[in-house]
């Protein structure tokens, strides 16, 4: 969704460029998301239904949803899986709800369930970035489900994939796993001082 500033900035610049002729779902996912972000989830979530969809737009305002609904508690992300499923019509957005519901899933400590939602759909996400996000959940789930040799595997696929797509942050969590699960496993070494 972007930072607090970054939406900002994007309200203003559909303002000034468009006037009386912006896209009003665009405005809406952007007064949406900054809704999230200040607290108002109710609010947001009234600005991301019950309008036409704009394709180039429905990932963002589907993902803001579910974020404006996780505020919320599980009873309001529960209500909001439904039509999130009947909008998954394509591998992508399968994969997209998967990983949505594994983090629900995760919050409610059903551990085993999130990492085989997720696990099971990584690849399939459209961008390396939402692969690599979905595989290394699936990871940490794994990893709190004691299924730490799949956390390992996958936080080793990951970790892979991150460093060939020069991906700092998720490379930094993909090797925080896998010294997590050598923790738990009661193999760890000797901090890495240069890492």
């Amino acid at each position: 969704m972007g930072s607090v500033a970054a939406l900002r900035e994007a309200r203003f610049e559909l303002m000034r460029m468009h006037g009386d002729s912006v896209i009003p779902e665009a405005l809406r996912l952007v007064d949406g998301a900054l809704a999230t972000y200040a607290g108002r989830s109710a609010e947001a979530l009234v600005a991301l239904d019950g309008w036409s969809t704009v394709s180039r737009l429905e990932y963002w305002r589907q993902a803001s949803r579910v974020i404006a609904a996780r505020n919320r508690g599980v009873a309001e992300q529960d209500a909001l899986f439904p039509s999130l499923r009947h909008w998954a019509t394509t591998p992508d957005r399968e994969a997209a709800v998967a990983a949505w519901r594994g983090g629900l899933l995760y919050q409610r400590g059903e551990y085993a369930e999130a990492a085989r939602l997720q696990l099971a759909t990584w690849a399939q996400r459209r961008s390396v970035t939402k692969q690599l996000s979905t595989l290394l959940n699936g990871a940490s789930a794994a990893m709190e489900a004691g299924d730490y040799r799949g956390a390992e595997e996958a936080a080793q696929t990951g970790l892979a994939m991150a460093s060939e797509s020069r991906h700092a942050l998720l490379e930094a969590r993909a090797e925080w796993i896998l010294r997590c699960v050598a923790y738990r496993r009661g193999q760890a070494g000797l901090p890495d001082l240069e890492l």
